[in-house]
Parts: structure tokens; sequence; C-alpha cells
């Protein structure tokens, strides 16, 4: 099996079924749809026992957050390559996920893959951001540059490689420097998800709250330098912000009628 994705859901009723129907709809079938859910109370449970899908595992267990999830549903993966699917995101088209097989094929000599993401805004519909720097495979700050969501991770990284539970929001800013760090990056420049822009790590809610573990990660990883790394993590933020969206816009309102 290539490629195991892996979705973390939790009182996401009104969310899940996109993400399932994205998944189902790809022209590539070589893949389980590993779904972790967190013990839901809000009819989620109930409705992803209900569907018959030979792809999906879906596991209903008590976790200590999301990257606890994550972790747990790393172990249980038994496709080759890990993808991080979150509930409400959906692919870009219906052959992203073979787009990227062949990608794969032609560079396999390296560890994980990386490319552009679209957020988008559920309330006005349209595209809030676009996630597209262009990185050298070899650049060490890439932890900074990859969207989490962008990510395609050899299995066996994972037995070595994992989230550390301590941080409640940038533990996957934390990953990411692990495995820019030790591992071999491939930038592969396409388009690959729709990624809903009310996450945790875009929440106002817990901006306070991510702030204080960016300084404590970045601070452990560059001392005096922290503050430095953390003013560029930002800057990268900008061009996506500031950037044409409308021409985005229509792939992105097809694909979302698709779904409905």
């Amino acid at each position: 099996m290539k490629f195991s994705i892996i979705t973390v859901v939790k009182n996401e009723i009104s969310k899940i079924g996109l993400t399932i129907k994205s998944l189902k709809n790809q022209s590539f079938k070589d893949y389980e749809h590993i779904i972790f859910d967190g013990e839901s109370t809000d009819g989620t449970s109930e409705f992803l026992k209900k569907i018959s899908n030979k792809k999906i595992l879906y596991f209903r267990e008590n976790d200590k957050g999301v990257y606890d999830a994550l972790n747990k549903s790393f172990k249980k993966a038994k496709g080759e390559y890990l993808i991080v699917l979150h509930s409400g995101d959906f692919f870009y088209s219906k052959h992203s996920l073979n787009i990227l097989s062949k990608f794969i094929d032609k560079n396999k000599n390296y560890d994980f893959y990386f490319s552009n993401i679209l957020f988008y805004n559920q309330e006005n519909k349209n595209i809030s951001r676009v996630w597209k720097i262009p990185s050298k495979n070899d650049d060490k700050l890439n932890f900074l540059k990859i969207a989490h969501t962008s990510l395609c991770v050899k299995k066996k990284i994972s037995k070595k490689t994992f989230y550390d539970e301590k941080f409640k929001i940038s533990a996957d800013m934390d990953y990411l420097f692990k495995l820019c760090q030790n591992y071999k990056g491939k930038y592969f420049d396409n388009f690959f998800i729709y990624m809903e822009d009310q996450g945790l790590s875009n929440s106002k809610k817990y901006f306070l709250i991510k702030l204080k573990e960016d300084f404590e990660i970045l601070y452990k990883r560059f001392n005096i330098f922290f503050l430095f790394i953390l003013i560029y993590k930002l800057s990268l933020k900008i061009p996506g912000i500031l950037t044409k969206k409308k021409i985005y816009k229509k792939n992105y309102i097809n694909e979302k009628n698709k779904l409905i």
C-alpha cells in the first residue's frame, strides 16, 4: 500500500464528510484512510460508524490532543507514505494523489515531500491565503516554509521522529524542524490541499499559546538568534496574504461543489 491518509477528528460532524468524499473521489486508489476519532459527542462517531468503505479504518479512542492522536495514528498506519488530511480540508483536484505518486516515483531518494496549499475561509467562501514558498531541498530553514498539511513522509521515519505532545499548538513546527535537520526533503511545486483557515494554528483564540510555544521551540534551537528567526517566519506569510487570489477562486468553487 502506498499512502496512509490520516484524519484526526473530534466533534466535527459538519466537516468530516467533505474530507472523506474528497479522498473517495481521488483517481489514485492505493491508499488507506485512517480516521482517529477522539470520542466525539456531536454525532460524528455515529456518522462514521455508518459509512461503508473498506478503505476507511475507524478508531475511536481517548487522546491527549491532536498530536497525541497523530502519533497513535502513525503507529497504526500500513502505507509506505503518511499524509495528514485534517477534517474540513480537501484535495486540490481528484488527481492530487496520482500526481504526487508519480512525482515520488521519479524522486525516490528522499525521505519526505512537500508542496503548496491554499487556505480557504468557510464563511465568505473564498481563498484567504496562498502558501507557495519555493524552497531549496537542503535548506535547513525549510521547516518555516513547509505547510504541514502538504507533507508526505515515509512511514519508516515515524518510528524515530514524532510530535512532541507537550506542545498543544506548535508541535507541527517542532516536528518539521526535526525532519529538515535529519532527513532529505524534496519540494514539489504543485498545489495539493485546500486547508480551512480555522484550524488551531490559525485560530485567534490560541494565538498567545502558539506564540509562547513558538518562542520556546525557536529559542531552544537558535538561542539568542531566535527572535530573528521568528520575524523571518512571520515575514514568509506576507506574500501569501498579498497574492491575488481571484485566479484560484474558480477552481476552489468547482472542487468544493463536487463535494457538497
